[in-house]
């Protein structure tokens, strides 16, 4: 599975994001979620692409931001993304024990969800542990090969 982060400044998150949704309609593609950071002013975004070749439908628009300054930073990740569901997860988050790479996003579809976008197939021991020990839901988005199954 490949993913897109995007990272984009506060600012211009109002003009990026209508067309990082078109963008994704038009390839057949789905932006997942977003997460504020406060403390930077930055938004990360991450958008799922139903096709490893859409990397170049999204290319060129993503390059033409960036060099507009309407962008941060963008990167291609291959890995796993883990939804995960439960009444405040965004604060249960604190304590997840994230490996080097890994991050998450809201859901922008259901606020009780998060997107964990892992930098591998498979959850660590650590991270599968955590989720064993807190009352939430998992599953694999979007991706077969993925190896994790829903609990509870």
């Amino acid at each position: 599975m490949i993913s897109i982060e995007v990272v984009i400044p506060r600012a211009t998150v109002d003009a990026v994001y209508p067309v990082l949704v078109q963008c994704c309609a038009e390839a057949g593609d789905v932006l997942l979620g977003r997460r504020d950071d406060p403390q930077t002013g930055e938004v990360l975004g991450t958008v799922h692409l139903t096709d490893d070749s859409h990397v170049s439908k999204h290319l060129p628009i993503l390059t033409q931001a960036l060099e507009q300054q309407a962008l941060l930073s963008f990167q291609f990740v291959q890995g796993c993304l883990v939804k995960v569901t439960a009444p405040g997860i965004g604060e249960e988050l604190a304590t997840f024990p994230f490996a080097l790479g890994d991050t998450w996003i809201s859901s922008l579809n259901d606020e009780r969800s998060v997107y964990l976008c892992l930098h591998r197939r498979l959850v660590t021991a650590q991270q599968s542990a955590w989720l064993l020990a807190h009352q939430v839901t998992w599953s694999c988005e979007h991706h077969q090969r993925c190896q994790t199954r829903p609990l509870r």
